[in-house]
């Protein structure tokens, strides 16, 4: 018989929803959790195997996507046929068609100028062989019968431009820049001439506008906005180094204070280039960049944090023909930390702290931690050796990707992408269960497994009466990285009492009982601590999972949740506990 038989809640990352996180005991749903973030797509998770990429929220600003009679204005010389043959074998596309010797096109009006932005669509030749598509600021002519990008227009505002076949003569036609307030499809007579004879046409299905560099999976849409990933109150189930089995995320607030993560083109930058959408990044994507320097190049932003905390840059780096880059923080003297992109391995550090963290296909994720005495400049630039800020050869190239620095933070968070020219918060996480009081016993046995990460100080599991502090047990890490445990019972605090077992980097299993007599703490098949206390909270019918009660997280996720309505025998908490 399994201990599992005797839990009366079971909290593993399995199954989820839009703020729901299911528990697979009781079978009634009666002790699912609900799960809270925030309002926006600011969080990100590493997704399951055989590719573990990096996962976003994703959302396709226009209306009525595929409905071009509807939100979308049709120009007076040209037509909109529905009914058409589409790439897929039905007769979902349509038919773009000029009635006069004219500009003919359909149009949507989303302004989406202060972000890097993407609009996308698929086509194909009719009668015509051309498409041109105006986004105002950002313009491109797109060979149909070729798959070739034509004449572009709008200078430094266009990032990237694409044309990529989907079978059948269709290709899915795409267009990258800055400042794209509208979104227009022209049937046009030749490269460089968006001006239309009588009855050229082509056809046209699916359009998406979304905020990134590139155009990913296509999201319909009809009166309202499509979304899909990881949305505002998506539970994250995270499988970071390739781990089988998820654990869940619970993470405080933070923000990216980093202006355009993924665009490095709007930096600042001397002596060297950038080429976006040069490779495919760690979220298996053709977005990554190349970072090429010609001298003592510097790739830079301007940051203004927060004096006198503890502040935190990293990024995604993988080895172009060159491999030893650094991060840094420029302000009274230089704070910086070198990395060796070949071997993955952190070098030198001057004036903080540094990881690095393997993230497949040549990629790892490189963090620089700092306490900032003023504002200043972050930077990421090339070395010759580690240690040193004299650069390698002109044409020295490395790949970026994700960009963050994180202020009131001696650690990396996951990835906060922002595309605009501001910050961008991903609130912190929650998840509660109430009105289980029918789960609880007179005696009870807690029991969580996590990742641990680095010194934090955060409650972690709690379970209390309605919320309140009258009766309450509550289990955290403390910042010297020992298990705390804390005991109010009939109103009154009983204790509040540390291990003296120091937590490591690593998966952890704890688990508190009490029996009337005695509270016990196991941690990884070892009893850590014995308490002689009669005092018992009591009418518990709440656990809180999250970040709520502190300012930091404890770790990178939890995999399980268990509660026990005993004391269950030491035996059965070690062998429970027992990695």
């Amino acid at each position: 018989m399994s201990l599992y038989d005797d839990a009366s809640l079971i909290q593993v990352p399995s199954l989820y929803k839009d703020g729901l996180l299911v528990s697979t005991v009781p079978e009634d749903r009666s002790g699912d959790f609900v799960f809270s973030r925030g309002s926006n797509l600011a969080a990100t998770r590493v997704g399951p195997g055989p590719d573990f990429f990096i996962e976003k929220g994703r959302e396709n600003l226009l209306l009525q996507s595929n409905q071009f009679d509807t939100t979308w204005t049709t120009s007076s010389s040209a037509s909109i046929t529905s009914g058409q043959a589409d790439k897929d074998g039905g007769t979902s596309a349509w038919k773009l068609q000029a009635i006069r010797a004219s500009t003919a096109y359909v149009r949507q009006l989303i302004d989406a100028s202060s972000n890097v932005s993407t609009f996308s669509f698929y086509a194909k030749a009719g009668t015509s062989n051309w498409t041109f598509v105006n986004c105002v600021n950002v313009t491109g002519f797109f060979d149909l019968a070729n798959g070739a990008v034509g004449a572009l227009g709008g200078g430094s505002n266009v990032v990237d431009a694409s044309i990529t076949s989907v079978g059948g003569g269709w290709y899915r036609v795409s267009l990258t820049g800055l400042g794209v307030i509208q979104q227009r499809i022209y049937t046009a007579s030749a490269n460089g001439n968006s001006v239309s004879a009588v009855g050229d046409n082509i056809y046209i299905q699916d359009a998406q506008l979304e905020v990134g560099l590139a155009a990913t999976e296509y999201i319909e849409t009809t009166t309202t906005t499509g979304t899909t990933g990881i949305l505002e109150d998506t539970p994250r189930f995270d499988y970071s180094n390739g781990a089988t089995c998820p654990s869940l995320l619970l993470e405080p607030s933070r923000t990216n204070l980093i202006q355009s993560s993924e665009y490095f083109g709007a930096w600042g930058i001397t002596n060297g280039s950038v080429t976006a959408n040069d490779l495919v990044s760690p979220e298996g994507l053709i977005n990554g960049t190349k970072f090429q320097i010609t001298g003592a190049s510097v790739l830079s932003q301007t940051i203004t944090s927060v004096a006198g905390t503890a502040t935190t840059f990293s990024v995604f780096a993988k080895s172009g023909n060159h491999s030893i880059f650094r991060l840094g923080n420029v302000s009274s003297t230089q704070r910086a930390a070198w990395f060796d992109l070949s071997t993955g391995t952190k070098l030198n550090v001057n004036g903080g702290t540094s990881t690095i963290e393997n993230y497949g296909n040549g990629w790892y994720r490189c963090t620089a931690s700092f306490t900032s005495s003023v504002d200043g400049i972050y930077f990421i630039a090339l070395s010759a050796s580690g240690g040193s800020t004299t650069p390698p050869s002109s044409g020295s190239n490395i790949n970026i990707y994700g960009a963050m620095v994180e202020s009131n933070a001696s650690f990396a968070s996951s990835y906060i992408p922002n595309h605009s020219g501001g910050t961008i918060t991903r609130a912190a996480e929650t998840s509660l269960v109430t009105d289980i009081d029918s789960l609880f016993g007179s005696n009870n046995t807690f029991y969580s497994e996590f990742i641990y990460y680095t010194s934090n100080t955060s409650t972690f599991l709690e379970v209390n009466q309605n919320g309140g502090a009258a009766n309450l047990l509550q289990i955290s890490a403390t910042s010297s990285n020992k298990i705390n445990y804390t005991i109010f019972a009939n109103g009154a605090f009983v204790a509040s009492r540390s291990t003296n077992v120091l937590l490591t980097d690593g998966k952890m299993k704890v688990a508190l009982k009490y029996d009337g007599t005695n509270y016990k703490v196991f941690l990884n098949g070892s009893l850590v601590d014995t308490y002689a206390q009669t005092s018992i909270p009591i009418s518990l019918n709440r656990i809180y999972c999250g970040n709520a009660r502190g300012s930091q997280q404890f770790g990178k996720g939890i995999s399980q949740t268990l509660l026990f309505p005993s004391a269950l025998s030491d035996a059965d908490c070690i062998t429970l506990t027992t990695i």
